[in-house]
């Protein structure tokens, strides 16, 4: 897998598990808790700039409190979104 395709479907993964919330993550939402532009994170939701790791992090744990999994997990379905090498 290329670099572009990591960093597109790490964004996938994103977005997939800030919307598998109850109720959803609005983008708005995860970026003000971040301290991040909307703009930025539908970039990395889109592929268009990579998530740093501690970016990610982050969100892992923001979306651990509303999802009822634990972070860790969170983390890694953003770092291995197909259950492969990141």
């Amino acid at each position: 897998m290329t670099d572009t395709a990591h960093t597109a479907a790490h964004g996938a993964a994103i977005r997939a598990a800030r919307e598998s919330c109850s109720p959803p993550i609005r983008r708005g939402e995860l970026a003000e808790r971040l301290g991040i532009g909307h703009s930025t994170l539908a970039e990395m939701e889109s592929g268009a700039i990579r998530c740093p790791l501690s970016r990610a992090v982050r969100i892992a744990d923001y979306i651990a409190t509303r999802s009822g999994r634990p972070s860790w997990q969170v983390l890694l379905g953003i770092a291995y979104p197909d259950g492969g090498d990141a």
